[in-house]
């Protein structure tokens, strides 16, 4: 064997692989026979499903018989007759009154009511061997109004038979508002009346109640006997069935209406005139199903649409089992073999599509037990498992034996031959002395290890090079990575002093444009002058809000603050704003509010406002001619919440309701093609002709995109080039049931306070940003010193104790941080040292932050500082005094108050302040008061200011007096002034 060729062995193999092939052989034989018993067992199965759809398909033309009898039996007309006349919608002609049938009805007479009844039970005895169609069939007949007397009169149920109970109905009123009563009797018990009892005396001989009870028929709960029916079934002229699901049970419903030949009430005209409808009803139910297996001998089932409704076995529950998905039927815990046929019903019956059969049809299923066909393959199952088992065992001992003599030893040799070059053993040779194709592979084995032995000192080599230039890289890698962090934190520097750096300057542009816009002695001129001014500074520190917003989103540091926002006036302020911009322009603006009233959601307030701003100032500026039309609406209220709306409130704190609306706004302007929309959200990008350019920075768009996205929102857009556009976002948000807030008052202007004079202390190293404060609070009688940096600030504070310190955070040398830590510290130490802790406690000094920066990092540094608030710059004269008022308790003093007066307030609050101490102060030099009398009597009261700061860096113990002159000044108080420099001056003589 061990000059055999490999071609040899392979044959052998082959003759191994034809043994099992002929075992694979026996066993698809076996597969056959199985699969020949299935499909005989199938076979018999669908000829079954033939005869019970013919069965089922049978009881509908059985069901179309009994209706037709209703207009072909000649005593069950008559009784038609009678009833109609006697009915709540007919009277016999000659009788009838149409005023009968308007409001309540008129009463129909007790003998009346009684003949009706008698016409009842005969109906019952005529109609009782037609109900049996089959053991679960019910006849139903409805009266309707015949020439329409009554107009949309529903029909009304006369009696109804079913094979447990009999029921009839009693009409006491004429037309559609009387409510009649139904009465029932078992089945069972009905037993027709002697032939003499329907004589004109019976009428008379009882009550209509006991006339009913005489005939054991027993009042009904039920009082509603009316039902609605298509219009349809009133015109057509033959059987109508359908099939229905009703509370699980399949109902085959066949419906008729029944015409007989009346006269018209009103003008006796005989005519063919449908009086009623009547339902045969057949419920397929449990007990029905166990009827038609018992008749057929096999179990059956209906299904629709391919699921299962209900079997002979019991009704099917929970049954997720799909005729075309599964083999074989799972009920009841047994497996069945099932085969089905489509039901057809008249004209609505499910037909055969060219892709096989309807299957959303009804379905008739009979089933036979798996276990029938298994008896019958068992034993020939047992014997090809067995034939099958024994072949498989010893063709594998062959092939085992077979690979083991000819393949494995020498395939052995040359895999451990292998395993030894991997360990390293490179001189090792395998020893394989056959000549066929594993000996010649084994020879170019060995050539093969000779060569890798060389290869491998050229491998070691390249691998050592490789590991130095990747340590190289790796070290260039980091180099870059820590450039890098090093150059996104010199960026967030950089935004951050820039922003301290711009802001400064625009803190004194604004703060004293506001200041001299309220004086009254500027004319027209002046005051545009300033208004342009001070537009200009706004729009300078928009376009730096913009750069900043814009470095805060892709920094992933823009936080939301959601708070209960009133969408009426929320919405209302920004249509008066723009509508006025609209006119301006010649434009047309349109506002749709949004319907549902006092509607408050929670939402950042004003990053909302920053995207529907943005938004309406793109439409305006892009539209030179047509309108604005700006829309909320409603898209889907009141919905439960997701865990996670995306308008930053946590998941456990979200209300009940969610509402989802849409902010659309539509303009008639420019628009935008196709690829201008393509960039239209990109940072810096600006659309439309060098004119708009120029208003903008190129930034609102791309940030209104990214806070839309962080409310849980997007914008979109659609455009075409000279014909406008459409901007929407659609936002989902928690809803409040919360009523509208109060009306804001209208701004009034503050010109003092009541109460004792209140001290500030203003710190910042800028001399403008101390002056704007000064000249801002002076005029309203605060005292007002300065300090010039941390250090000061907290000699100062140390030594006069003002009521509130206005703290700038940035200064050079001790920052705004550290002189409040230092003055938390040193004011407590006093306090902990005094007699009276707590009542210095309660006079606490208020300290203020201030910043130009726009990070929310430095408002939360304050406040850890031991700060009580903080104030952004620019400043803004509304919210320095708001935090005034909340921190002093101030009680304001404004303008328009009939009850005060502001120069008497200054002067008295003036008074105040100088009655404590004016005896203790230190009066600057002889030379130094005749300069300031020579001023206080020429009225120069901007040089006297100057003056008094002079005084105060001449001498530290001057600066009571200065303040107190400087205070005056400022008021313009010339004749208190001059009287107090006299004072001091003689004094001095």
């Amino acid at each position: 064997m061990s000059g055999m060729g490999i071609g040899t062995k392979i044959l052998l193999m082959v003759g191994l692989i034809f043994l099992l092939f002929s075992i694979g052989l026996v066993t698809m034989i076996g597969a056959t026979s199985f699969n020949n018993l299935t499909q005989v067992k199938h076979a018999e199965l669908t000829r079954t499903s033939q005869v019970l759809t013919s069965q089922i398909a049978q009881m509908e033309r059985n069901a179309a018989l009994v209706a037709r009898r209703f207009e072909e039996s000649e005593p069950i007309v008559s009784e038609l007759q009678l009833m109609t006349e006697l009915g709540p919608y007919y009277t016999a002609p000659g009788s009838y009154f149409g005023a009968d049938f308007r409001g309540d009805g008129g009463e129909i007479e007790n003998a009346d009511q009684i003949y009706l009844f008698q016409s009842q039970i005969k109906l019952i005895q005529l109609l009782l061997p037609l109900r049996q169609i089959n053991n679960f069939s019910s006849i139903r007949f409805y009266q309707i109004s015949p020439f329409d007397v009554v107009d949309d009169a529903p029909p009304a149920r006369l009696l109804h038979l079913d094979h447990e109970v009999i029921s009839v109905t009693r009409f006491r009123h004429k037309g559609k508002q009387g409510l009649p009563r139904s009465y029932s009797i078992r089945t069972a018990d009905f037993r027709p009346p002697e032939p003499n009892y329907f004589g004109i005396s019976s009428a008379y001989a009882f009550p209509p109640d006991d006339f009913y009870r005489e005939n054991r028929f027993q009042l009904d709960d039920d009082e509603v006997v009316y039902e609605n029916f298509q219009q349809n079934r009133f015109v057509i002229d033959r059987p109508q069935s359908e099939f229905v699901v009703q509370n699980g049970v399949p109902v085959l419903q066949t419906w008729y209406p029944v015409r007989v030949l009346l006269a018209h009430p009103e003008t006796w005209e005989e005519a063919m005139v449908p009086v009623g409808i009547v339902q045969i009803t057949q419920e397929f139910d449990s007990a029905a199903m166990a009827l038609l297996s018992e008749q057929l001998g096999l179990d059956i089932a209906l299904a629709l649409d391919n699921q299962l409704l209900i079997s002979s076995l019991g009704e099917v529950v929970a049954n997720t089992q799909r005729l075309d998905s599964a083999a074989t039927l799972t009920i009841d815990q047994n497996e069945y073999n099932y085969a089905w046929k489509p039901v057809r019903f008249g004209d609505q019956a499910a037909q055969e599509s060219a892709d096989g059969i309807d299957t959303t049809a009804l379905q008739a299923i009979v089933l036979s037990p798996v276990s029938e066909l298994a008896i019958l393959t068992d034993a020939q199952r047992q014997q090809i498992v067995q034939l099958a088992s024994i072949t498989v065992l010893l063709a594998g001992i062959l092939l085992y034996l077979g690979l083991l003599y000819l393949l494995n030893r020498p395939l052995g040799a040359l895999m451990d031959g292998v395993q030894r070059i991997s360990r390293g053993e490179l001189s090792h040779l395998v020893n394989v002395t056959s000549k066929d194709e594993v000996g010649q592979l084994a020879v170019a084995f060995n050539g093969m290890a000779g060569q890798v032995r060389d290869l491998i000192g050229s491998l070691e080599q390249r691998v050592a090079d490789r590991t130095r230039e990747l340590t190289e890289a790796n070290q260039a890698a980091e180099i870059a990575r820590q450039k890098a962090e090093k150059a996104n934190q010199a960026k967030s520097e950089f935004l951050s002093q820039m922003s301290h750096e711009l802001r400064t300057p625009l803190n004194g542009i604004l703060g004293y444009t506001q200041i001299l816009r309220k004086n009254r002695e500027l004319n027209t001129q002046q005051l545009n002058g300033l208004t342009v001014i001070q537009q200009s500074g706004e729009h300078l520190l928009t376009l730096i809000n913009d750069i900043l917003d814009l470095a805060k989103i892709e920094a992933q540091k823009m936080e939301l603050f959601p708070t209960d926002v009133y969408l009426p006036s929320f919405l209302d302020a920004l249509v008066r704003i723009f509508r006025v911009r609209a006119e301006q322009k010649g434009l047309t603006f349109v506002y749709e509010p949004l319907e549902t009233p006092n509607c408050t959601i929670r939402i950042d307030e004003k990053r909302l406002r920053q995207i529907v701003i943005n938004l309406l100032s793109n439409a305006i500026r892009y539209t030179e001619e047509g309108s604005i039309h700006f829309s909320i609406v409603l898209l889907a209220p009141y919905t439960s919440p997701a865990k996670n709306s995306g308008n930053g409130i946590p998941s456990d704190e979200q209300p009940s309701k969610t509402v989802t609306l849409r902010f659309a706004v539509k303009d008639t302007g420019v628009g935008m093609t196709v690829q201008e929309m393509e960039h239209l959200f990109t940072p810096f990008e600006q659309l439309g002709g060098p004119g708009q350019r120029t208003k903008g920075t190129g930034l609102g768009l791309a940030i209104s995109q990214n806070l839309a996205r962080m409310l849980g929102s997007q914008i979109k857009v659609e455009s075409d080039r000279g014909r406008g556009s459409l901007f929407w976002f659609d936002l989902t948000a928690p809803l409040l049931f919360n009523a509208p807030p109060d009306p804001q008052p209208p701004e009034r202007t503050i010109v003092g306070y009541h109460g004792k004079a209140r001290t500030i202390l203003v710190v910042d190293d800028n001399r403008i940003n101390r002056r704007l404060i000064v000249d801002l609070l002076t005029p309203l009688g605060f005292t007002v010193n300065e300090a010039a940096d941390g250090r000061q600030a907290v000699e100062m504070a140390e030594r006069n104790r003002p009521d509130l310190i206005l703290m700038d955070l940035r200064m050079a040398g001790v920052s705004g941080l550290d002189a409040t830590r230092s003055i938390r510290r040193r004011l407590l130490d006093k306090e902990r040292n005094g007699k009276n802790s707590f009542q210095k406690s309660a006079n606490r000094t208020v300290i203020i932050a201030a910043s130009a920066s726009a990070f929310e990092s430095d408002r939360t540094e304050s406040l850890e500082a031991g700060c009580d608030g903080f104030l952004a710059k620019p400043v803004q004269p509304s919210a320095l005094l708001a935090l005034l008022e909340e921190h002093l308790t101030l009680r304001w003093i404004y303008e328009d108050d009939p009850l005060s007066n502001k120069s008497e307030s200054l002067t008295k609050t003036v008074e105040s302040a100088f009655d404590a101490d004016i005896n203790t102060l230190i009066v600057p030099p002889p030379a130094e008061m005749v300069v300031l009398l020579e001023l206080a009597q020429r009225g120069m009261m901007r040089n006297i200011r100057e003056k008094a700061e002079e005084l105060i860096t001449l001498d530290a113990d001057y600066r009571p007096f200065a303040e107190k002159v400087s205070l005056l000044a400022q008021n313009f108080q010339e004749k208190e002034l001059l009287a107090f420099i006299q004072e001091f001056q003689s004094g001095e003589d």
